[in-house]
């Protein structure tokens, strides 16, 4: 379990893979997503409800 000023994306390239940890990281709704290929967006687009959460996997923040 993280927080906001854990959503780095290096940290978390390096945690997963050499030291086996998985998380989960809130973020600001006018946080910008990069999925390869498709189109940005931010999170606050999807129109998520309040607890709602959801998995976004190989996606760069900016």
């Amino acid at each position: 379990m993280a927080d906001r000023g854990f959503a780095d994306t290096k940290l978390m390239e390096y945690l997963e893979p050499k030291l086996g940890w998985h998380y989960r990281i809130r973020v600001k709704n006018d946080l910008w997503v990069l999925p390869p290929g498709k189109t940005p967006y931010q999170l606050k687009d999807l129109h998520l409800k309040f607890g709602d959460a959801m998995q976004l996997l190989r996606c760069k923040n900016n």
